[in-house]
């Protein structure tokens, strides 16, 4: 789809290049464990456990806002890991570097555009959604525990 939406024909060395995979799949691990945090609210309310902050309650027998924790902690250190790879990008030359550079900025857009998303749309916060984002604290009504989700 990225490919796609900026016009990039990007070869095969480019597309397998192991830095440029590793930044998929941490661009991808950042926008999915985000939105794990996001949706818990209504997978909660729905018995939804497809869900890493639920696994992480599970797996880890700890309460929420420990799993939430963790969670965070996770996508913090993706991110880090995703800054340290970009910046060993290797050049494939000055056409395709510009191309490159733009796949790159692509998945960073794709990140970013997910997580505003989540604030614009009531699917996950609901009208409380500015809030949520002013104040970075969601209220769960009644509170999950460990025991409920096994």
């Amino acid at each position: 789809m990225l490919e796609y939406a900026h016009c990039l024909d990007i070869p095969d060395k480019i597309r397998q290049n192991s830095i440029i995979v590793e930044l998929r799949a941490a661009g991808n691990d950042i926008l999915s464990w985000t939105n794990d945090i996001y949706s818990f609210p209504v997978e909660d309310s729905r018995a939804h456990l497809h869900n890493f902050v639920f696994v992480t309650m599970h797996n880890n027998r700890v309460h929420l806002q420990d799993a939430v924790d963790y969670v965070y902690q996770r996508i913090q250190s993706r991110v880090r890991e995703y800054s340290a790879l970009k910046a060993q990008l290797p050049s494939f030359g000055p056409r395709l570097d510009r191309y490159t550079a733009q796949y790159v900025q692509g998945i960073e857009y794709i990140i970013q555009a997910c997580n505003e998303w989540c604030f614009l749309t009531p699917r996950y916060l609901g009208n409380r959604a500015k809030e949520v984002k002013e104040t970075g604290v969601v209220e769960l009504q009644p509170p999950v525990t460990i025991d409920e989700i096994i």
